[in-house]
């Protein structure tokens, strides 16, 4: 007579191969972004980005500013976790020494 635990097991997997497991969410997300880059050509530089930030798996906002002017030469545009470029647009506020007047953002 046959167990069912005397049957063969069943191939193994690769790694990474989630088929089968349960649906995890995440218990903190963040808002984050997506593409930015950066072009140099001839007669300058472009810089552009999208304005669509996720808060987990949600399309939540849709028009977010994601590069700004840091000087009269300088752009910095950031992907990622919003508040890293949010971080650094501070950060680059003080190493200016000028805390009066705050990154603008291009219109």
């Amino acid at each position: 007579m046959s167990m069912p635990w005397d049957a063969p097991a069943a191939p193994a997997r690769p790694a990474g191969d989630l088929r089968g497991a349960p649906t995890q969410h995440t218990q903190q997300p963040i808002v984050t972004g997506t593409s930015v880059i950066g072009l140099k050509y001839r007669d300058g530089v472009m810089l552009a980005a999208d304005t669509l930030a996720s808060y987990g798996t949600l399309a939540m906002f849709k028009d977010v500013e994601r590069i700004a002017k840091a000087g009269d030469n300088t752009l910095i545009g950031a992907g990622g976790e919003y508040s890293d470029f949010q971080q650094i647009q501070h950060t680059l506020e003080h190493l200016t020494g000028d805390d009066t007047v705050p990154l603008t953002f291009l219109l």
